[in-house]
């Protein structure tokens, strides 16, 4: 694999940005892979979901049902300004 100053920019979109299986497994997953640098160094994601929330919402959600496994203390916050819902 190449290393993540290599690879192209990339836009992730999550269709059901608010969901149950976004905040168990998509969100976790894309945790690990921003540690192990196997993320683009441009990466951005894109929440996309019927339900009404703030940005600041969603990021609380993600937080607090992912807490028990990730140290979001070390989250990268540039990777964090990618996180966008849309309706």
């Amino acid at each position: 694999m190449k290393p993540n100053d290599q690879l192209e920019p990339t836009i992730f979109v999550i269709g059901g940005g608010a969901g149950d299986l976004t905040r168990r497994r998509l969100v976790p997953a894309l945790f690990d892979l921003s540690q192990d640098r196997s993320l683009p160094a441009e990466f951005s994601d894109i929440a996309v979901d019927r339900v009404d929330l703030s940005d600041d919402t969603l990021r609380r959600r993600y937080h607090s049902e992912s807490s028990m496994t990730l140290d979001w203390e070390h989250f990268p916050h540039e990777a964090d300004r990618g996180v966008r819902i849309r309706r």
